[in-house]
């Protein structure tokens, strides 16, 4: 099972990636403020599947919120977002971010033993 840290890790480096790469596309450099921003969203969206259900000792815990199905619906409303023309670019970056980011908590739980539900 990946560990809280390694979810926080891959989830820092995604959002990080994904800041630094809409940044390099519009030719702006970093801020201060961004950089927070993709740093707390990192670790937010990296753990959000286990604040939504918590292990509490039980490595069966994975439900609704680890399933597939949800990561279904995000890349979905990720889609609907992306094509939303009443959404500024910032906020699809991090709407964005924040879907990839919770997207990778469960390909890491998809590799352990309990894998991940459908539903």
């Amino acid at each position: 099972m990946a560990s809280r840290n390694t979810h926080i890790l891959i989830g820092v480096g995604l959002s990080l990636t994904s800041y630094g790469i809409y940044k390099w596309r519009r030719k702006e450099n970093w801020t201060l403020k961004g950089t927070c921003g993709s740093l707390i969203l990192g670790v937010v969206a990296g753990i959000l599947p286990d604040i939504l259900e918590p292990s509490l000792n039980n490595p069966n815990h994975r439900a609704f919120f680890h399933s597939a199905g949800f990561a279904v619906l995000l890349l979905l409303s990720k889609k609907w977002v992306n094509e939303n023309p009443n959404f500024a670019e910032s906020q699809k970056l991090m709407f964005n971010s924040f879907v990839n980011t919770y997207i990778s908590h469960l390909g890491a739980d998809v590799r352990t033993p309990q894998g991940l539900p459908w539903l």
